[in-house]
């Protein structure tokens, strides 16, 4: 699953090579504080959609997970089970996409592997998160959305050679610049 921290982390994971080819460049990068407030509010965004999805999965009654409203112009739409699977398994998809992977098998049409019908399997698949492979290793966020799978490496231009630096403690790190030394014409 996609979860929405795993949203924040592909946004913030995307600006980093960007960044580290920018520091071999003879320009300074410089992020303007318009851009750190649109990032910013899109965090707040994200928090907020992922903090009302998980707690009505989460506060509606397991026997009330077969739900759906039958009359009217209500016919035909999905129980609240299928919907909470439906919005899980689509965040699979646009996770795998959003890296250029293929979906999940058991993504199906979005309606989320059949498997799962009772509301702790449901609310584990939609907290759980799918492991994804990136240009740092393999990706998978638990419910607090740290990444179990890998520990995430950071690396910083430094005498002009690519060099990890974070996490400190990892075999292989030097430690960070910073501030960084003047920009060379």
């Amino acid at each position: 699953m996609f979860s929405f921290r795993y949203a924040r982390w592909i946004i913030v994971s995307s600006v980093i090579p960007t960044l580290l080819a920018a520091q071999k460049t003879a320009v300074k990068p410089v992020i303007a504080a318009a851009s750190l407030k649109e990032r910013h509010a899109f965090e707040i965004l994200l928090n907020t959609v992922e903090e009302s999805v998980v707690s009505a999965a989460e506060a509606m009654p397991a026997d009330k997970y077969g739900f759906a409203p039958r009359d009217g112009e209500f016919t035909g739409v999905r129980t609240f089970s299928r919907q909470v699977k439906h919005l899980a398994t689509t965040n699979h998809i646009l996770a795998a996409a959003a890296l250029g992977q293929d979906p999940p098998a058991d993504a199906g049409d979005e309606m989320g592997p059949d498997a799962l019908v009772t509301k702790p399997d449901i609310i584990n698949y939609l907290k759980s998160g799918a492991t994804f492979n990136s240009v740092q290793g393999p990706v998978k966020f638990d419910n607090l959305g740290e990444n179990t799978a890998e520990k995430t490496l950071t690396f910083q231009w430094q005498n002009g050679n690519l060099v990890q630096t974070i996490p400190t403690t990892t075999s292989g790190s030097t430690a960070p610049q910073y501030p960084k030394p003047a920009w060379a014409q």
